[in-house]
């Protein structure tokens, strides 16, 4: 402690001081000492050259288990390869002189900052007072020579080999597309599976319906030809037993070969112009030949229609005129072309009608 008076220098540097032991907050400047604009100028240059000694400062190389335990943080897990970190005894010698001389060094040119730092900060007070009249509390400048730094141990750089992480991730990818591309193609072969089974399903139900259209052509036609049928035998057996019908029966006559059970009959109605002729058991007329009905009159014999025949087949044969005086009927074999009279072999000849009352 001492009575006498602090100088502006002294209080700019505690000022200083004071503002770096505690942090300075957010928007929060140094403290400017009240004075006048000498007091103004030290605070200045004693803030500019404190803020100057971090440069000034030597590197520091830091302790051997302080460098391992970085080293260790910034290799890594063990996926990443790097070099050993293993210092030896004397790599660890002089990793340590290297430090305190480092430290020896930063002592001695803070303590030679300070001191240039009082003389650059005792010149203005200097010009300001008598030059017969030394100032009272200026401090001398301190000399010191900066101790050399040690030598700092090469490093060995860490040997990173290539990781293997691409390798496992590209083999994962292509093990994954391998799995999706069999997946695809299993679902392409089932989807096609499912659609030769649609299209057969579908093949079969054209088929069937083709058969079941097909059937129901053949039983329309077969209801269309037994309503016809039955039409005929309506009309047939209400022509034959229509009141005052005659019926004449006809027979082979022996000229031509026929067989026994060959026979007809003509159903005449009551008006002598309606009839109807059924045969049944004719021999097949044979190439080039037909069967003809004649009407036989007074004018002639008249031609009622030519036929053939087929074995087992019946045949009917009728028609609304007949000619006027009709008084035989006959059945002959001509040419396939017919004739405009008898001309061929007497087939059959009908006998004298009989009228039904």
């Amino acid at each position: 402690m001492s009575d006498e008076p602090m100088q502006p220098d002294d209080l700019a540097i505690l000022a200083l001081l004071t503002a770096l032991e505690r942090e300075l907050g957010e928007g929060e400047v140094l403290p400017q000492p009240v004075g006048d604009s000498e007091s103004e100028t030290l605070n200045r240059l004693y803030t500019e050259v404190f803020g100057l000694l971090p440069y000034e400062l030597a590197p520091a190389a830091p302790p051997a288990a302080l460098k391992m335990r970085l080293m260790t943080i910034v290799a890594g897990d063990e996926t990443q390869d790097v070099e050993p970190l293993v210092a030896d005894v004397a790599k660890t010698a002089n990793v340590a002189n290297a430090a305190k001389a480092a430290d020896a060094a930063d002592v001695a040119n803070t303590a030679n900052i300070a001191g240039n730092a009082d003389v650059v900060a005792a010149r203005p007070a200097a010009a300001g007072r008598s030059a017969a009249t030394p100032a009272t509390g200026t401090r001398a400048p301190m000399a010191a020579t900066p101790a050399p730094s040690a030598p700092m141990a090469p490093r060995s750089a860490p040997v990173r080999r290539p990781s293997r992480w691409p390798l496992a991730l590209a083999a994962a990818l292509i093990l994954a597309l391998l799995g999706l591309s069999g997946f695809l193609y299993r679902g392409l072969q089932q989807q096609g599976e499912t659609i030769g089974n649609l299209i057969r399903e579908r093949d079969q139900l054209i088929a069937q319906e083709r058969e079941h259209a097909q059937a129901k052509s053949a039983s329309e036609a077969e209801l269309a030809r037994m309503q016809s049928e039955m039409t005929d035998l309506q009309t047939r057996l209400a022509f034959i037993t229509t009141p005052g019908v005659e019926i004449s029966p006809l027979h082979p006559t022996g000229r031509v070969p026929m067989p026994a059970d060959a026979f007809g009959m003509l159903f005449v109605a009551a008006d002598h112009q309606h009839w109807h002729l059924a045969l049944k058991g004719l021999n097949p007329s044979g190439a080039g030949r037909q069967y003809q009905l004649w009407f036989v009159a007074p004018q002639g014999a008249v031609s009622g229609g030519t036929f053939t025949a087929a074995p087992g087949a019946p045949i009917h044969l009728s028609s609304a005129h007949m000619p006027v005086g009709t008084r035989a009927v006959m059945i002959t074999l001509e040419p396939e072309a017919g004739t405009e009279s008898p001309t061929g072999p007497e087939v059959l000849r009908a006998a004298a009608p009989v009228k039904v009352l």
